[in-house]
């Protein structure tokens, strides 16, 4: 008979999944009772994904209905809120099966490794399952955590790349235009000083000396924010923040240079200003 307070639920294709009497591994977060308080399997107990129990109307968990799977009642011992592995196992329905039940049926085992070693265990699982025919299991290995960070850390480079020329460039055209308008600011003063004996390699080396100073400046700035960014960004994530201590020397190399080279076309200009012009456009 179905335990008391049994209530029948429409009938629903779910996925059912047998796990055996070991551990249950898959450290499910489970609002009522789990498999490991059980004794026995003759109790029929089940557990029942979130997803699933929705589909089902179970509600909340109250610890007294029962689910009838292949004509057979089933005790929900709880109801899975969520689960480190197997997220499918969400929308589905999990039964403690004896050995007996699972002899003969489709039977997938779950292997617990510490990081970086679930290649190696999964080549050498088959032959220590079955070792009088290895190549009748199929074991299936996550992906390499060091693998995959590699390919993170790729990508995330060429990212950091294209946004990184991206400013450059921007900061570039910014610069000359900004040292533009200063040298067509300052005619009067670069008049005055070729008319007290200033050559146009003295206006020359001021103008670019400003411009290469204005870079550097950005350059350090700007790494400066982007290192403290990364390492908010990384303690937010919960990950280790590894700088590279070339960061800020090249950011600033690279600030020096845009900041030089935005500036040769503004200072050239400047140089070649005439000082009767420059004095008449005063006045």
């Amino acid at each position: 008979m179905p335990p008391t307070g049994v209530q029948l639920a429409p009938a629903r294709k779910l996925p059912v999944i047998g796990v055996d009497e070991g551990p249950f591994t898959l450290h499910p977060v489970v609002t009522g009772r789990d498999f490991t308080a059980q004794p026995d399997v003759t109790d029929r107990a089940v557990l029942v994904g979130a997803q699933a129990a929705d589909i089902l109307g179970l509600g909340s968990f109250d610890g007294h209905r029962a689910l009838w799977i292949d004509g057979e009642p089933y005790t929900v011992w709880g109801i899975i809120d969520s689960i480190a592995r197997r997220k499918p196992i969400m929308s589905g329905l999990i039964v403690q099966l004896s050995p007996d039940e699972l002899a003969g049926s489709e039977v997938e085992v779950v292997v617990e490794t510490l990081p970086g070693a679930a290649r190696q265990v999964a080549e050498q699982a088959p032959l220590a399952l079955r070792p009088d025919d290895p190549a009748g299991l199929r074991a299936v290995a996550p992906p390499d955590p060091k693998a995959f960070r590699l390919r993170f850390e790729s990508r995330v480079r060429d990212s950091l790349l294209v946004v990184s020329l991206v400013a450059i460039t921007a900061g570039v055209l910014i610069i000359a235009n900004t040292m533009s308008m200063a040298v067509a600011a300052r005619r009067s003063e670069i008049g005055i000083r070729k008319a007290l004996g200033a050559t146009g390699l003295d206006i020359f080396v001021q103008f670019g000396a400003e411009s290469t100073v204005i870079g550097l400046v950005g350059g350090i700035l700007g790494g400066s924010l982007g290192v403290v960014a990364a390492v908010v960004a990384a303690r937010r994530l919960g990950w280790n923040p590894v700088i590279d201590p070339r960061v800020l020397p090249t950011a600033a190399l690279i600030g020096l240079s845009s900041g030089l080279v935005s500036g040769l076309w503004p200072a050239l200009r400047a140089a070649r200003t005439d000082p009767l012009d420059a004095l008449w456009a005063a006045e």
